[in-house]
């Protein structure tokens, strides 16, 4: 998985509620765009990352490069072109400006994709819409959280209401 923090309590913690031994799970800490390694990766898992870049196309190479031959490739990055992205971009405008909001278009997301040599490539937005927030708010976190469980009985994926789209490929 890549990501922007480690923490090592979560890793733990996944460790031991899947009856890993301790440190079986390696961490390695340096920057996505200069490191180097020979070992490739059967799963290649990047979840709130890619967005945070504006030239989407190298950071999902990058990722490519470190699968194996026949290595998964996943990546879940948040959809703030829809009702989430109204939500952080009022409430949250500060993590709303860290985010390349043009990398969350699926047209722009299938085009690099195509370009890859990896099979059954799905680029889609989650299925199952809900609102969320990250705010100290209590009144807004509340109606929040109200919208998201009237949002359940919409079950369709769509722009407007997928808080998440989820790309995958196989090399």
């Amino acid at each position: 998985m890549l990501d922007f923090y480690i923490d090592k309590q979560v890793v733990e913690k996944m460790e031991m509620v899947n009856h890993l031994p301790k440190a079986t799970i390696h961490c390695i800490e340096s920057d996505f765009f200069t490191f180097q390694t020979e070992q490739k990766y059967d799963v290649v898992f990047s979840s709130g990352f890619i967005e945070h870049f504006q030239d989407t196309k190298n950071v999902i190479d990058k990722h490519i490069e470190l699968l194996s031959e026949k290595g998964v490739l996943l990546f879940l990055l948040p959809n703030f072109r829809g009702l989430n992205g109204w939500l952080n971009k009022i409430f949250d405008r500060k993590s709303y400006d860290t985010h390349n909001i043009n990398s969350m278009r699926l047209d722009f997301l299938r085009a690099i994709m195509n370009e890859t040599a990896l099979q059954n490539v799905k680029v889609q937005y989650n299925s199952k819409p809900m609102l969320w927030l990250a705010t100290k708010n209590k009144i807004v976190k509340i109606l929040v959280k109200c919208g998201s469980h009237l949002l359940k009985f919409v079950p369709i994926p769509s722009r407007l209401l997928s808080p998440f789209i989820v790309i995958s490929g196989v090399k």
